[in-house]
């Protein structure tokens, strides 16, 4: 018998259906993890650009508001030096008044020098030597003078911006020199250098990296000069970094700091009227980016997982579904060709049992005649021959049944449908089998679930009492005869929702083959012609039910009969009782 693949490829397809869906919805979900990190990064790279365009306009406005403030403190210290000029035209080498305009405008020192040089005046009274003296050689001395020598000489109004970086004890200090009237010689003013350099921290790019560094989410931020500077906060150990290779353009990086903390580092060029000045570098904070990746690659996993319980669940019922259908539609084609096979053979059975039966009944006929006209008059002959023409009777009866069970599973049965009692019903056949199942030493056991038996309502059904009968007697005289040596024969009856369930087990020789026994024609019985199980399975599904079967060899058979309270069939005639 050809195997049946059609269930079993389909679950085949199910599963290729299922791992594909979760190829592709796994690739989707790593798609959109990609896309969505890709996304935060863009976002993380924009909030570092932003700010370090932000760093540059402010960088800009710092520089110029440093040109801006000492432009306008040499202003300032040229007046004085002009008052101080006018007021010794005036009044002479005044030492009073030159302290008053020092307190008045927070000077740190004045001093009058005339054409070659010599200290005039001085705002400082000893222990401060003469500012000729401060210079502690002749190099020194000789540097000065080359300063201030062009005021000297009147080649030159005032020199400007000048900070004593040379000699230790001036380092501090920015001084500014101008140049006498009538070239008398030259006033030079001294303020403290810190108050200029205080100023330009407070506006300057110290105090902006400074405030902002403060800020959530930064790590870090440096400016770094030409000369390899670093301005940055005092927690920030930075490395130098190596001039880009496009000095121009901005660079994104992971950094890994000395704690351990990984950074995303932005590093972009400090352009100021067309030179670039130095580089900004701003390390970000990753913790809440790397926040919302694993939230982002939570949710998608969740999703996908969710897709794919949906997507399998849905395929899987789809599949279940085909499945059903098809197995439907395969027993719909398996009836059609039975029913197609049956009347092919009910057309046939009726002109062979035509056929033959008329030549049985004219054998059995002319058996009785011999028997009654030509028995022989000796004992012994008389004997023999009554027996040999005996057996030629059994023979026709034997064929003539067979023929009868043709016909019966042939032809389209006629229900008689009526209200059953299936326990009643199975206690006549008993009374039936009593005699046989005695003589094969085989015993019955009833098992049904509701202890009033007969009586108990629940388990009837409407059916034919004769085929149903019929049916059942096939299944209990096989199951009689799979125990030559005796056993037991349990009968249960049970009601599963509106169906109504016969058990019968026996504890035989177990059938080998259970695929085949409803096929016509076979069977594992010596002398059995293969029509009982066929017959009871036709009658069944007439019934609208169903008939099952488990065997084990050596251990004996079960066949459970489904049969529905109610079956939906068309009705021949009914009977009530």
């Amino acid at each position: 018998m050809k195997e049946d693949k059609g269930p079993n490829l389909s679950w085949t397809y199910a599963i290729m259906s299922i791992f594909l869906l979760i190829i592709v919805v796994g690739f989707h979900s790593l798609w959109q993890m990609q896309k969505g990190k890709q996304a935060l990064y863009n976002a993380l790279y924009d909030q570092g650009d932003a700010l370090v365009e932000s760093l540059q306009a402010s960088g800009k406005n710092a520089i110029i508001s440093n040109k801006v403030a000492q432009d306008i403190l040499v202003s300032r210290l040229l007046d004085n030096a002009r008052l101080i000029d006018m007021l010794i035209r005036m009044y002479g080498y005044n030492s009073m008044l030159l302290n008053e305009v020092v307190t008045q405008n927070n000077l740190f020192r004045v001093q009058v020098v005339d054409q070659s040089g010599r200290v005039m005046l001085d705002s400082l009274i000893p222990p401060f030597p003469p500012i000729l003296d401060w210079l502690p050689d002749d190099q020194h001395r000789l540097f000065f003078f080359r300063m201030i020598a062009p005021l000297l000489r009147g080649e030159k109004q005032y020199i400007l911006e000048k900070v004593h970086k040379d000699q230790p004890t001036m380092e501090n200090l920015f001084w500014v020199a101008m140049a006498r009237q009538n070239n008398e010689g030259a006033i030079i003013i001294h303020v403290d250098a810190q108050y200029m350099e205080q100023f330009r921290r407070e506006i300057g790019l110290g105090k902006l990296i400074d405030d902002i560094a403060e800020q959530k989410g930064i790590r870090y931020i440096s400016f770094q000069d030409g000369c390899n500077f670093i301005v940055a906060p005092k927690h920030a150990l930075l490395p130098v970094l190596a001039a880009p290779h496009q000095p121009r353009s901005t660079q994104t990086k992971f950094y890994r700091l000395q704690s351990g903390e990984e950074t995303y580092e932005i590093v972009k060029p400090f352009i100021f009227k067309g030179k670039v000045l130095g580089f900004f570098r701003v390390g970000l904070s990753l913790d809440k980016f790397t926040k919302n990746v694993r939230e982002t690659q939570k949710n998608s996993l969740w999703f996908s997982l969710l897709i794919i319980a949906l997507g399998s669940g849905g395929l899987i019922t789809i599949f279940y579904h085909q499945c059903i259908q098809y197995k439907r539609h395969k027993i719909m084609e398996d009836g059609l060709q039975r029913t197609e096979r049956l009347t092919s053979i009910g057309k046939l059975a009726a002109g062979v049992a035509h056929e033959i039966r008329n030549p049985l009944n004219a054998i059995s006929m002319a058996i009785q005649r011999l028997q009654n006209e030509y028995l022989p008059e000796k004992e012994d002959s008389r004997k023999e021959f009554v027996d040999f023409t005996e057996i030629i009777r059994n023979e026709v009866k034997r064929v003539d049944k067979i023929i009868g069970n043709f016909l019966s599973f042939a032809r389209e049965p006629k229900l008689e449908l009526e209200d059953v009692n299936i326990p009643r019903l199975i206690g006549d056949l008993l009374c039936i089998f009593a005699a046989e199942a005695e003589k094969q030493k085989v015993r019955f056991q009833t098992e049904y679930t509701d202890p009033s038996l007969y009586t108990d309502p629940t388990l009837q059904c409407r059916c034919d009492p004769n085929q149903i009968k019929q049916a059942l007697i096939n299944i209990i005289r096989n199951a009689i005869q799979a125990m030559p040596e005796g056993g037991l024969i349990t009968i249960k009856v049970s009601q599963v929702q509106e169906q109504i369930l016969i058990s019968m087990a026996d504890t035989g020789a177990g059938i080998a083959d259970t695929a085949r026994i409803f096929e016509i024609y076979y069977t594992s019985k010596e002398g059995g012609i293969g029509l009982g199980l066929p017959i009871s399975q036709k009658i069944i599904e007439e019934h609208g039910g169903k008939i099952e079967v488990e065997s084990t060899v050596g251990e004996g058979s079960e066949f459970r009969i489904w049969l529905p309270v109610k079956p939906m069939m068309p009705v021949v005639e009914t009977k009530s009782i």
